[in-house]
Formats: structure tokens, C-alpha cells, sequence
């Protein structure tokens, strides 16, 4: 048991929700005035490759019952093959699991009490504005919920999530896959992961007892970040360590076991009715010819560093996570260990994938659900005491928040692929910056 009560003023809950409100309204807006201007059979609007893949349960099964009857026959070609619609067998396929569509259900229920239930195929405007909307207000949620946590395990002062916020909301990939591919599964993710955290630090490591409600919403959240991508499994194992390290005695209790099993089932039911349905069997691997290639050779280097979609030239904020690391791990050892293990098999198996750029895209974009874990070093940095400390984040942070700014500009006029003549074309992605830093 680790009980934990901050010492340090924190903000009021009225200020924090007033100004989570007003950045709401101003980047759900600032979304929409952006995407309005994309055709929606342009290959950069939402809801099309990917986007489709996730969002076609909503009107595929509200609609159509997964059934390829009634479906209008050019949806396949405006939505760039995002499904499959199998006329023969009468199913519609898709390869990507029910997760994303069960945190728009929301919105598209939004969108269709303005354009009328099932008067259109799901994929108008109005939907589309609706998506983007929910991923804004999912990646404002993350952050606060992110903060919360943090402040709960490390108490800190209140300017310490306003510096941290904008590290991680512009200083990753994360605020691209919020404003400019709303559709994609990664914010989503990065929800839940800062859900799943939140609760972790308040309902079990500062819980006097652990209750079964505590678990029941642990368990869900959990078994939603593995449903909507399922290598992320490994977050929750971290979880499991980080138990083991600081509550062991609760994972010999049979009811933690038992509640996790059955939040598992129950949340991906959904997910294990449609396998059964489309291919007869309740596990299936819907990846075709995708597969992880490279496990005996993984582009570990390309992946983390390269000009076409590496994760640290896109995250200017991660750069102060060895300093981080080293402040955690005065204080909490076993959580840099396992914060450093989770993201190293992460790394690994994101590179042995066949395609270790993941297609278009800005960033590595499989790591921005990892942002809420990552995060606790970089916060332990900010708090960290003494006139040392102050001085180093006095002489970094205004060149940090300098790379922000560019890496944010460089989200917004990105063109959604890297175009350079190989991975490694640093003129290519040093032309993007000057755009970017010069307007």
C-alpha cells in the first residue's frame, strides 16, 4: 500500500474545466474549419483507408447488419478500399478490430439524430465533422486525465502540468492524430492509456482497499486499449509489474484475476461475435500478407530516428527523457525499469513489423498512445527541487518550446506522407521545418 496525499496547491476544478471547455470549443472549430476545406473524396479527408477500416461497424452494423445487401456499391471506391464488401458471402470485412468504432458510437449517434437515422450511408459530412470532433474532445480528456494522475503520484506545483501539457500534446505526434487524422486509432488509444493510468494511481496504488467497482473500471479500460490495438497488451503487462512491485498482495486476491477476465470478455464480445460471423471461428487473424517480417532484423534505427516517419524527429518533447529517467529514478526505480521495458519491446515489435514506417503518416505513430506512461519522467523532471534544476530547465525549455512550436507547425502543413527520396532524406524533411518555423 502506498498512500500518497499532495502537499503542494493544485488548480480549482472550475478553472480547469472552464479552460478545458474553451480549448474544446476552440480546436473542435479550428478541426472543422480545416477539414471543411478537403473534399471528402480527396485521399486526405477522414473516414477513408484506415479511418473507414475502424468506422464502418458504426453504419455497417446500425444499418446494414454487416451484410453487403444495401450497401451503396461505390462506398469501397470513395472510402480508398478502407473495407472489404463481400457480395458472394454478403458480409463487409474489415481487417481492424471494433475498438475505435465503440468510442465514436457517441458522435455517429450525434450525427445521425441531425441528418436523420439511416437517411444517409454513414459517410457524410456531418459524420465526418462528428469524428473530429470526438477525437478532439479524447485528446483533451487524455491530457487532463494524464495530469490528474500525475499530480496524484508525484505531487507537484500547478505550473507543472502547464508546461507539461504542451509538451506532450504539440511535441508529439499526438496532436496530429487528433487534428489531422481523427479517424486513425492513435488517440483513441492515448485516451484510454491515460484513463487506465489515472485509475491505476488513484483507485489501486493510493487506494486504502481496492474495491471491486475500482477493478471493474480498471478491467474495462484495459481490455479496451488491447480491443482497439491489440500489441498494446503490453501496457497493461506493465501495469501487472507496476502492481507487483508496489501491491503484490493484490494479485494473489482470485477476484483481480477473475474481474479482469471478465471485463476482457465482455468488452470484446463484440469484437469475437463479428470473427464468427465473417470467418466462422472466434479468433481470427484478419491481417492478411501483414505480418511481423523483420522480428530477426528490426529497423530499430529507421523507426526511431529516420526523416520519413521516426519517432524522435517528430517528438522534440522525448528528448528529456533521459534527464527524466535519471530524477524517476532516484525516487521509484522498478517504474523506469518498467516504463523502459515496455517501450523496448514496443519499439522492437513496431520494427519487425513488414512495414516499419506504418504507411503515411507523421511520426511513429504506434508510440503515441505510450505518451500518458512516458510522460511520469518528464514530469518528475519539471518538479524536480533545487537551484540546479531550476537553472537547467531556465537554459532548456525555451529551446524546448521552440521545437514544439516548429513541430506543431510542421503538424499542420504536413501532407500526410513523407515524399523524400529515401528514409533517411534529411533536405526533405529539413525543407518541411523551414516551412514550418518560416510560415
Amino acid at each position: 500500500m502506498n498512500l500518497r496525499q499532495p502537499q503542494l496547491n493544485t488548480w480549482h476544478p472550475w478553472s480547469v474545466t472552464l479552460v478545458a471547455l474553451f480549448f474544446a470549443v476552440f480546436w473542435i472549430s479550428s478541426s472543422w474549419n480545416h477539414h471543411a476545406k478537403i473534399p471528402g473524396n480527396d485521399w486526405r479527408s477522414d473516414l477513408r483507408v484506415d479511418g473507414a477500416g475502424y468506422y464502418i461497424y458504426l453504419p455497417g452494423m446500425f444499418h446494414y447488419g454487416m451484410r453487403a445487401k444495401g450497401l451503396p456499391l461505390d462506398l469501397t471506391e470513395r472510402t480508398a478500399d478502407g473495407f472489404i464488401v463481400h457480395y458472394a458471402r454478403d458480409r463487409i470485412i474489415t481487417k481492424y478490430t471494433c475498438g475505435v468504432a465503440l468510442l465514436e458510437l457517441p458522435f455517429y449517434l450525434i450525427a445521425e439524430s441531425i441528418v436523420g437515422w439511416g437517411a444517409t450511408d454513414g459517410f457524410t459530412d456531418t459524420h465526418r465533422r462528428a469524428v473530429e470532433a470526438g477525437a478532439i474532445l479524447y485528446w483533451i480528456i487524455g491530457l487532463l486525465l494524464t495530469a490528474l494522475a500525475l499530480q496524484r503520484l508525484l505531487p507537484a506545483p500547478p505550473w507543472v502540468p502547464v508546461v507539461l501539457l504542451p509538451l506532450i500534446a504539440f511535441g508529439s505526434s499526438l496532436f496530429y492524430y487528433a487534428f489531422r487524422a481523427a479517424d486513425f486509432s492513435h488517440v483513441y488509444s492515448f485516451a484510454m492509456v491515460a484513463l487506465a493510468l489515472y485509475l491505476f494511481v488513484t483507485r489501486i496504488l493510493d487506494a486504502e482497499a481496492v474495491r471491486p467497482p475500482s477493478l471493474f473500471g480498471f478491467g474495462i479500460t484495459c481490455a479496451l486499449i488491447v480491443l482497439i490495438r491489440p500489441t498494446d497488451a503490453v501496457i497493461v503487462l506493465g501495469f501487472i509489474a507496476w502492481i507487483m512491485a508496489e501491491r503484490p498482495a493484490l494479485l494473489r486476491r482470485p477476484a483481480f484475476w477473475g474481474i479482469m477476465a471478465f471485463t476482457a470478455l465482455v468488452v470484446w464480445s463484440p469484437q469475437l461475435a463479428y470473427w464468427r460471423f465473417v470467418h466462422g471461428r472466434w479468433l481470427a487473424v484478419s491481417y492478411d500478407n501483414e505480418a511481423f517480417t523483420n522480428l530477426l532484423s528490426p529497423h530499430v534505427l529507421k523507426f526511431l530516428f529516420a526523416a520519413e516517419n521516426g519517432w524522435l524527429p517528430y517528438a522534440p518533447a522525448m528528448l528529456l527523457l533521459p534527464a527524466g529517467s535519471f530524477v524517476l529514478w532516484k525516487q521509484r526505480p522498478h517504474v523506469v525499469i518498467i516504463l523502459f521495458a515496455v517501450l523496448a519491446f514496443t519499439v522492437y515489435l513496431c520494427s519487425a513489423w513488414h512495414m516499419w514506417n506504418f504507411g503515411c503518416g507523421f511520426g511513429s505513430r504506434p508510440l503515441v498512445q505510450y505518451l500518458p506512461l512516458l510522460a511520469i519522467p518528464i514530469w518528475a523532471w519539471l518538479r524536480s527541487p533545487g537551484p540546479t534544476a531550476k537553472l537547467w530547465r531556465a537554459a532548456l525549455l525555451p529551446l524546448l518550446f521552440l521545437l514544439v512550436f516548429v513541430n506543431y507547425r510542421l503538424a499542420l502543413q504536413y501532407d500526410g506522407c513523407f515524399f523524400g527520396k529515401d528514409p533517411w532524406d534529411w533536405d526533405y524533411f529539413g525543407r518541411g521545418i523551414a516551412h514550418a518555423f518560416l510560415g
